[in-house]
């Protein structure tokens, strides 16, 4: 007769065992990670690092430490000054920056992708009724929900190409117009500081050949000295409102395109491929993203224009007409050849 060996069923004592070695293992790893952390953390060593009173190297923030992110959010002299971005540039110059180092993003927040998002589809809504009443009025139609809804069965309607342009510019008008400020700011302070420049040397010379005993030295340097830093101070928010908008209407236009993509039928998938629909996103919106770092050079030229050539046909008379006249001639050429070039 053989013998059977009975299985034994784990009892509770074993299963509270198995439980607490989980337990302990899991503690043991978690704390295995943070002192990994804690050796990883060291000091780095920079040009200033010697003389630094505070030299504790920071932790890395839990989620509900992080800092919000406080552009426009913060006062006038801390946005021109930047100073809000003091204690990121604190704690990157004692170690390396972490992910959880960078600032937090709300939902509530207004740089909330969602939030822009739904700001976009707003502006492009209204837009969308501008061109359908505009349409409708031009054809003596009266403006009801049924003649818009018959629009998209009338071969001879189509919306304007410029609808998504003015979407984004309604979305950040505010940001856009900032940026053309400070630029145009700045290029008023660069266009007229020479004509402190100019008074200060004539100033130079009469004091030189005691044609005068005047103090208005002192002055002239003080002015010079505050356009300059005014333009400084215009030119580095105006780079980096452009770069800042910029990437804002990339990520607004990522996420708008990855949200249409999804909604797609089967007819517009065999139009629009995943391979087009992921150039789009690659290619296109970052030279969208790059061009508006320069569009506004574009938008303020003609301030900056005119301010210099009326002070050269002040200052030199007519003859400097036949500089402004080539400097224009050189301008359009290379505009033309530019235009005729096939990417």
């Amino acid at each position: 007769m053989k013998d059977h060996k009975q299985s034994r069923t784990p009892d509770s004592q074993d299963i509270t065992l198995q439980q607490n070695t989980i337990e302990t293992s899991s503690c043991n790893s978690d704390t295995d990670i943070e002192k990994q952390e804690l050796e990883d953390l060291q000091l780095q060593k920079r040009l200033l690092t010697p003389f630094l009173i505070d030299k504790k190297v920071p932790h890395i923030p839990l989620e509900s430490e992080r800092v919000k992110y406080q552009y426009r959010e913060t006062n006038i002299l801390n946005q021109l000054f930047f100073l809000w971005c003091l204690p990121i540039l604190k704690v990157g110059y004692r170690r390396t920056i972490e992910p959880e180092d960078l600032y937090r993003i709300d939902s509530e927040s207004q740089f909330d992708s969602n939030n822009r998002a739904n700001t976009f589809y707003k502006h492009f809504e209204n837009q969308k009724r501008k061109n359908e009443s505009s349409y409708l009025k031009k054809h003596h139609i009266e403006i009801t929900p049924e003649s818009r809804a018959n629009l998209k069965n009338d071969p001879n309607f189509k919306y304007s190409e410029l609808l998504v342009f003015f979407a984004v510019y309604h979305t950040l008008a505010k940001e856009v117009w900032d940026v053309i400020v400070c630029k145009s700011l700045g290029d008023i302070a660069a266009d007229l500081n020479p004509l402190l420049i100019k008074a200060f040397i004539t100033y130079i010379h009469d004091k030189a050949t005691g044609k005068t005993t005047s103090n208005k030295g002192y002055g002239y340097g003080v002015g010079i000295s505050c356009i300059v830093f005014c333009q400084g101070l215009m030119f580095a928010r105006f780079f980096h409102g452009a770069s800042f908008v910029g990437g804002e209407i990339k990520g607004l236009l990522n996420k708008v395109l990855i949200d249409k993509a999804l909604k797609l039928d089967k007819h517009a998938r065999v139009e629009y491929t995943p391979s087009a629909i992921t150039t789009l996103l690659g290619n296109d919106l970052s030279k969208i993203d790059l061009a508006c770092a320069y569009a506004t050079f574009v938008i303020g030229m003609p301030l900056g224009l005119i301010i210099t050539i009326t002070l050269l046909c002040v200052n030199l008379g007519g003859v400097s007409m036949a500089g402004v006249g080539y400097f224009i001639l050189v301008t359009l050429t290379i505009a033309y050849s530019v235009n005729c070039l096939e990417v």
